[in-house]
């Protein structure tokens, strides 16, 4: 069965991507999977800066702060589409995790930028999180909608804690979005 990757922590700063092994994996939730065992978590901020920007910064996956996450989009030009496999490493030193989600709806319009991936087969969790950005007048909205539940063994034995490092690790994508 595919499994997460555990690395050292300065092993995943210096490893090359291997987008290869994380494309040949299926993803592990549709939206059909949603319907029960999965908790929802939405969160909401202000963008402090141009839309055109939002949309780049969202399109190149430049969400969370480099001390927690280092991605690869598999894509030729870095960037995010649909069917899109991102690689993930998410550092909790001195440990890091490999793990990946692939991009299973995407909508871009001249207000308005979203998109939703779901985890690969060997993610420590499953379910489908949705990134959006929208202009409002002067502004622009960052939402981030998740539906997740436990994906592997460790995230189900140890839940309160793994809820507790998704919870965290969302409210600093959040923040580190909305700032730069």
């Amino acid at each position: 069965m595919a499994t997460l990757r555990l690395l050292g922590a300065h092993q995943a700063r210096e490893a090359p991507f291997a987008c290869d092994v994380w494309i040949a994996r299926p993803v592990n939730t549709s939206r059909e999977d949603l319907s029960s065992g999965f908790v929802h978590d939405t969160y909401e901020s202000q963008f402090n800066g141009d839309f055109s920007v939002a949309v780049d910064r969202l399109l190149a996956y430049r969400l969370f702060p480099p001390h927690r996450m280092r991605a690869c989009v598999c894509t030729e030009d870095g960037c995010v589409r649909l069917g899109a496999t991102i690689i993930q490493r998410t550092f909790f030193p001195p440990f890091a995790i490999e793990s990946a989600v692939r991009v299973v709806e995407f909508e871009l319009g001249p207000d308005r930028l979203s998109y939703s991936y779901a985890t690969v087969l060997g993610h420590p969790e499953r379910g489908i999180e949705t990134f959006t950005v929208i202009r409002l007048g002067n502004g622009v909205r960052f939402e981030v909608n998740g539906w997740s539940r436990s994906g592997h063994w460790l995230t189900a034995a140890g839940r309160p804690v793994a809820r507790a490092l998704q919870k965290m690790m969302t409210r600093e994508a959040i923040d580190a979005f909305a700032q730069q």
